[in-house]
């Protein structure tokens, strides 16, 4: 608590802000999260197709948890992409059946 009472002491409110930490740099740019969120916004894509094509078109290697993250804080819900049966025809759908 001393430390914030010598922050508030001499700085104020804006010595209770929490300030930069130090650390690795963000693998992902603002704008590579930005193409991630475009892509995700035109297809089903799960995240490791994300991730290799991320790979593929930015030459950027992040991991799958990555990917994730940075649509989670774009505010992104992350699903299991599910195989349907909705769209596939039947070759012999309302034919009776033969013996």
């Amino acid at each position: 608590m001393a430390c914030h009472r010598d922050a508030w002491l001499v700085r104020g409110f804006a010595g209770l802000r929490d300030l930069p930490r130090s650390g690795a740099p963000r693998k992902l740019s603002e704008t590579l999260r930005q193409v991630l969120c475009a892509w995700a916004q035109d297809e089903a894509y799960t995240a490791p197709q994300l991730r290799s094509r991320l790979s593929e078109e930015q030459g950027v290697q992040v991991s799958v948890w990555l990917v994730q993250s940075a649509l989670k804080e774009q505010g992104y819900v992350w699903k299991r992409t599910r195989h349907s049966l909705k769209n596939e025809t039947k070759p012999n759908f309302g034919e009776p059946r033969q013996k």
